[in-house]
This record gives C-alpha cells, structure tokens and sequence, in this order.
C-alpha cells in the first residue's frame, strides 16, 4: 500500500500544481477576454477534443494493462496512435473553414489548424506517459505535465495581454504541447520506440475497441451541449456557462482528477497480484467523499464571493450557475473511479456500456434543456449527475461485490464529516452579510468549514486519519533528510 500512497502522493502534486496554474491563467484570462470571446474559444477547443478523442480506439493506454511490455507492444502502440491522429487531423483541417462558417467566427479555422499541430506533437508525448504510468513513475510525468501546463498558461496569458483575443489558447495548447513532447521523448530517449511497427496490434485493438468508445462518448458528452449551446445562443452565454463549470470543477481537479490518474495504474496492479479489489475500490470512494462533499458545499454557498475573487466583476452572472453546479456534483464522487475499476479487471465492454448509457442519457437531458436557456442546462444536471452515479455504482457493484450495505457504510464516515465542516460556514451565511469583502467572507467561512472538518475526522475516527498520518510520517522524514544533508554540508565546509 505505500507504494500506491506514494503514487498517489505524486499525482496529487501534479494535480495540485497543475490546478494552482490553471488558476491563475483562469483570473488572469477573466480580466483579459469578455466572455464572448472565451464562448469562442470554448467552441475552438471543444471540436478537437470531440474529433481526437477517437484516436483512443488505439489508445496506448493499452500499455498500463498488459502483462508484459517489450519493444513490439510500445513500436505498436506509437504507430497506430500516430497513424490515426494523421488522418484525424487531415479531416479536421479540411472542415475548418466550414466550421468557422458554421458558428459565424472567421478566425475559428486558424484556431483549429493551430489546435490540430499541437495534437500531432501529443501523438509523440502519449505512449511514453503510458509507460511511465505503468511503471507509476508518476514523479516523473508530474514534471512534464506541470511543465507543460505552466508553458501553455505564460503564453496564453501573454497572448491575450498582447490583443490576440481567443486566438490566444490555440497559442498556449501549441506551445505546451512542444514542452510536453520534448520533454518526454527526453524521459524515454529511445529511438527504436518511435520506428513503425503494427506486431502486437491485436492487443492494442482489443483493449482500444471499447475504452476508444468509452473515451469518445465522454468527450462528446463534454462538448455537445456547449456546442449546441454556442449556436443556439450568443457566444458570451457559452463563456458564463463555461466559467461557472470551471470554477465548480475546482474541487473535481484537486481530488478526482488525482484519484483518475493513479487508479487505473493501482487497481491494475492489485488485480495482477490478486489483492482485494472491493476493499480498494470502497476506500478510494470513502477517501474521495470526505474531502469532495465539503468542498462542493461551501462552493455553493459561497458562490458569489467566489465568483468574485476569481472572474471578477464582469462574470457576477455565472454564480447562480456555480450554486446550482456544484450541487449537483454532489453525486459526482462514483463516476470517476468506477471506469478505472472496470479497466483493470479486463472488463472493457462492460465499461464502454456503462459510459455509453450514462453519457447518452445525460447528453439528452443536457441538449434537450440547453434551448431553454443557461439556468435550465445548469438544473439539469440534478437529473443528468445522478443518473450517472447510478449507472456507475450499478457497474462497479457487479464486478467489485460490494453490497449497498458496504457502500452505506464506507460512505457513513464522510456524510458525518460533511455535516459538521458546512455547519460553521452555513452559520455565517445566514447571519453575516459582508458583500463588498469576498476575500474576507471566503476566509472566515473556509476557516469555519475547515475547523468542523477537522474535529469530525477526530471524533468519528474516520479512516483518512491513516492517511494523514502516512503524509505526515513521509513529510517528517524528507524533511529531517534535508536537515542532515543540510547539516553534513554545512560540518563538511567547516572541515575544509
């Protein structure tokens, strides 16, 4: 288990880094582009993912899965990924001038064509990450991907201080995407990696087949509502509604995005040496709740200061959608490791069907109420969300073996902890009205919130507390490393 905390450990410091530069590139932006020009740039960006996210049919993750991995298995997964980001790519760049047209914006093809280069340069950067996730060298992907991600923030935010509107995204995807490939050929600098070969493409579409369509069903279910939306509506909705999503995405960033990025790898690794899957499974929902449900919930009540602090003044009309958002991604907290789940016990179909039912159901929840306007989109997610989490549990459930009772009780901790940390906060709300100080406001409620958090970890015994602990005792010992090499330097100068 150590070794899946440290792993875990080093995709939370991804995460977290990666969160803190995309918060500052999200105020910064906020003050720089109106939102009809981030309703743009959402439309810019929300095409490639649609169209790149089917090169997942040959996905490298296949690499993570297989019992062993030699030159054929890596020679395959590069050529095919490669092959069919090229034909992807020539697709996309022949319909850019027509999607420009579509939505009205002439400069959206240059867009296009900018995002289309910067998804050939990823074609370089995918099957090397695979392997360092199987290997779960995640130290070493946490300084590509912060590297990379701080590279697109600077020059994105560059960009939009010099006038290029939302031309400046398509700039930071471009620039990140070069750091990001540099950098992990440099991680894995061997060339006989990236000579063509097709030897184990069986296994490569075998495992592809499913997660490919589970992929594409999930960015599609992403980007169509906002690409609806984006032509139904003026494009300065779009940009409000995608605001709000990214600021309730804050807590998904800093815990379910670390819990993505290590699980497949874990749970793939327990199952090869025969571990308790359910237990596994049941502690990362019990983990991921304790601190997910909290968070949400002070987001909701604090939206409008929220709003404030990181959009500003200009964006005040997406808090009414944050409250309602992060409401409904209460129900969130199973989707996301239920896949993981299902990937590393070799049930690709089962995962595909669960992504397909969950996605096509909220997807049409979603189109259907985005042309009656930015509100009812952001209430129907309180039926799009908890159709998902029930689909992802009823999945989960048949192949893990948990019993609803297992899960009541894994879960029972969190709901206690989650009630004591919105207490204080909710407390404040009603009584204290200091609209003109935001910072001020998020501060005493956060202190509040996080003061009921601590005390009912404490008192219920909550398991986390064991996880804390393990933090602490790693923390305590690479900080006492530091002061003894600090201090052999310092007898070792004296000496000389």
């Amino acid at each position: 288990m150590s070794r899946v905390r440290r792993a875990f450990a080093m995709a939370s410091a991804e995460q977290y880094l990666g969160l803190l530069i995309n918060f500052i590139m999200l105020t910064i932006l906020a003050r720089l582009l109106t939102p009809s020009e981030v309703g743009v740039a959402v439309i810019g960006m929300s095409v490639p993912l649609v169209v790149f996210s089917l090169r997942t049919f040959v996905t490298p993750e296949f690499l993570i899965q297989a019992r062993a991995v030699g030159g054929r298995e890596i020679r395959t997964a590069f050529t095919l990924h490669l092959i069919l980001t090229l034909v992807l790519a020539t697709g996309l760049l022949v319909a850019s001038g027509a999607i420009a047209r579509f939505y009205r914006a002439p400069d959206l093809a240059l867009f296009l064509q900018v995002c289309t280069l910067a998804a050939l340069l990823d074609a370089v950067a995918h099957p090397i990450s695979a392997i360092l996730s199987r290997d779960m060298a995640f130290g070493i992907l946490a300084r590509i991907r912060t590297a990379g991600s701080a590279s697109t923030a600077l020059v994105t935010i560059a960009s939009a201080w010099f006038g290029h509107s939302y031309m400046s995204y398509a700039w930071g995807m471009l620039v990140g995407a070069v750091v990001m490939a540099g950098l992990a050929y440099a991680a894995r600098p061997k060339e006989w990696s990236f000579r063509p070969g097709l030897e184990a493409w069986r296994e490569a579409l075998a495992f592809g087949r499913f997660k490919g369509a589970t992929i594409a069903i999930e960015r599609i279910y992403e980007a169509i509502p906002q690409l609806l939306l984006g032509r139904i509506m003026p494009s300065s909705a779009l940009g409000l509604y995608n605001r709000a999503s990214a600021v309730c995405n804050i807590p998904d960033r800093m815990l379910l995005s670390a819990v993505f990025a290590m699980a497949f790898p874990a749970l793939a690794e327990q199952v090869r040496e025969g571990r308790d899957i359910k237990g596994a499974f049941l502690h990362i929902l019990e983990y991921i709740t304790v601190f997910y449900w909290p968070a949400l919930i002070v987001v909701a009540m604090m939206a409008e200061s929220i709003v404030q602090i990181i959009l500003g003044e200009q964006w005040s009309a997406a808090a009414p959608l944050v409250r309602i958002l992060a409401l409904a991604s209460l129900f969130w907290f199973p989707v996301v490791p239920a896949n993981p789940l299902l990937l590393a016990l070799g049930e690709n179909r089962d995962a595909f069907i669960s992504s397909l039912l969950a996605r096509s159901g909220a997807a049409v929840i979603l189109c259907c109420a985005s042309f009656f306007g930015l509100k009812a989109l952001a209430l129907s997610q309180l039926l799009a969300i908890p159709l998902q989490m029930y689909i992802a549990l009823h999945f989960a459930q048949r192949h893990a073996g948990f019993t609803w009772r297992e899960l009541f009780l894994a879960l029972r901790g969190s709901f206690l902890v989650t009630i004591c940390a919105v207490v204080g906060p909710l407390a404040f709300v009603l009584t204290v009205d200091w609209p003109d100080a935001p910072f001020a406001s998020l501060a005493v409620a956060g202190v509040f919130s996080l003061a009921g958090w601590v005390m009912a970890i404490v008192v219920t015994g909550h398991s986390i507390m064991e996880e804390i602990r393990a933090l602490w005792t790693i923390v305590a010992r690479g900080v006492g490393s530091w002061h003894g090499r600090k201090s052999a330097r310092l007898l070792t100068g004296a000496a000389k």
